[in-house]
């Protein structure tokens, strides 16, 4: 199993984690679109990020990050549903990035680095964290975008928001991404709590992007908690899947007036419509709109 999500507890200390690595699910995601690399490195975080955080909740339903802003980068929107379906997109102008590359040949890393900043390339960009549940209920925070790390960004707004303390790391590629999350849970004693908190705080800041890449779930925690009782749960798969279908698209359609479609129709013979997210391919003939009408009130043609 190479896509999967890790759970773990401390068996003496109130702390929580998870682990995930995402490799097939995620060079299909990439397989559907050709992005910058730093397109994909920031995706990729946001993907794995949304993993992590959509594991602890328990509800049915989707949790979705969406970072926007009036930059280079447009959109970036990652989404991981209850059964760990993933799928994820990027809209940017191509035009700016292009002529980026061919700076950064010219300049030196620095200012490589500093032009592909998150915060710049979103431009007073915005996060945008929704949990929706198959029953309508709907929770939205919304965190500015400061900075270069999606991680802390998710971190403060927990820590705001739920009050809870989180440690989140990061990391990602053309062929992989991953993460680590550790989570206090609720406890007793402030004191001791904050010690193990700092404790183990301390050993998950010495793991690496290297290594968050390159090793196992299970030997991420062996190698930074090795001399603790940890439990380690059954690792559960964690795959790429569109939500898109036919009857999805042709709900959509009934937002068009149904004159409108008609033209649509007599003008290109068919009305084509692409999913964002998997590049798969809808189309709709004069019978089909007439189908996707037929409950709705027609008007007199002429």
């Amino acid at each position: 199993m190479k896509d999967k999500l890790q759970r773990f507890l401390f068996e003496d200390k109130d702390i929580r984690g998870e682990t995930v690595q995402l490799d097939e699910s995620w060079t299909k995601i990439l397989s559907h679109h050709e992005y910058p690399p730093i397109i994909q490195q920031y995706l990729g975080e946001m993907m794995a990020a949304t993993v992590l955080l959509a594991a602890t909740l328990k509800i049915e339903g989707s949790l979705s990050i969406q970072a926007s802003g009036n930059g280079k980068i447009n959109l970036l929107i990652t989404e991981c549903r209850n059964n760990l379906s993933i799928r994820a997109i990027a809209k940017y102008n191509k035009k700016e990035f292009t002529q980026d590359e061919q700076q950064f040949k010219q300049h030196s890393n620095q200012q490589a680095e500093e032009t592909a900043d998150l915060s710049t390339l979103l431009a007073k960009g915005s996060l945008v964290i929704t949990i929706e549940q198959t029953n309508g209920q709907r929770y939205q925070g919304i965190v500015q975008i400061k900075g270069n790390s999606i991680a802390t960004m998710l971190e403060n707004h927990l820590l705001q928001s739920e009050q809870l303390k989180t440690k989140i790391f990061l990391a990602s590629s053309s062929h992989k991404s991953a993460g680590l999350l550790l989570q206090e849970l609720p406890h007793q004693d402030e004191a001791i709590h904050n010690e193990d908190w700092n404790e183990m705080s301390l050993l998950a800041d010495t793991l690496t992007q290297n290594e968050i890449l390159s090793l196992d779930g299970k030997e991420i925690t062996y190698r930074l908690f090795n001399e603790y009782d940890i439990r380690q749960f059954d690792p559960e798969p964690v795959q790429f899947e569109c939500t898109c279908s036919q009857e999805k698209v042709s709900k959509m359609l009934l937002s068009l007036d149904y004159q409108e479609a008609k033209n649509i129709i007599h003008q290109s013979e068919f009305i084509e419509v692409a999913c964002e997210f998997c590049n798969q391919q809808y189309r709709f003939d004069e019978l089909d709109i007439s189908e996707i009408f037929s409950e709705q009130q027609k008007p007199t043609l002429h």
